[in-house]
């Protein structure tokens, strides 16, 4: 039992930080839609290439998280 409860935790944790990071993500997509005309161009760049990093880190959490969940299914 310890171990699905184990499991579960990291479950929980993986679900949290890919919340922050669909956080981050809406917060960087609407500074860009806001103030794209405003900003220095380096700026703008910079937001688009963390926005590409957020999804990057969203798609592997959420393949963590298929994963995680298929073995607790297992267990």
């Amino acid at each position: 039992m310890a171990r699905i409860d184990a499991l579960k935790e990291k479950l929980a944790e993986l679900r949290r930080w890919q919340n922050y990071f669909i956080t981050i993500l809406i917060a960087l997509v609407a500074f860009i839609a806001t103030q794209y005309q405003k900003t220095d161009i380096y700026l703008i760049v910079a937001s688009v290439a963390s926005v590409i990093v957020m999804l990057v880190c969203i798609v592997i959490f959420h393949l963590k998280i298929k994963k995680l969940i298929k073995e607790i299914e297992q267990t």
